[in-house]
């Protein structure tokens, strides 16, 4: 969510860099089926409940915090999952932005997001 498909070599390659500082977890990142889903999908209700894993993805631009908010909105209002894990470009600090929005997300939606930085 939040990434065009054009742009989904950026997830790709972040899988890849958090394999390369050791993190276990992420496997072969040629592995991953990455799927574009866009928050007013019809089919997003039914992909929430056959899918355990999704992906939020913030830019680090001034207004990365404002777009992935109006994505958590969106996907909340017609059931989106309950839990993502939150990719952004490497380099971004927890502080601040990614902060502020698993906070708000928690809060007012009941989201869980997964912030690894």
């Amino acid at each position: 969510m939040g990434l065009p498909a054009s742009q989904l070599e950026r997830v790709r390659e972040l899988l890849g860099y958090w394999q390369e500082q050791g993190r276990r977890w992420v496997g072969d990142p040629r592995r991953w089926r990455l799927v574009p889903v866009s928050a007013d999908s019809a089919h997003l209700p039914l992909l929430a409940s056959q899918q355990p894993r999704w992906v939020l993805w913030v830019e680090a631009d001034a207004e990365g915090f404002r777009r992935a908010w109006r994505l958590l909105l969106a996907m909340s209002e017609i059931g989106g999952p309950s839990q993502l894990l939150l990719m952004h470009p490497p380099g971004l600090g927890r502080r601040g932005l990614l902060e502020n929005l698993q906070q708000a997300a928690a809060r007012y939606l009941g989201v869980e997001l997964v912030v690894l930085a």
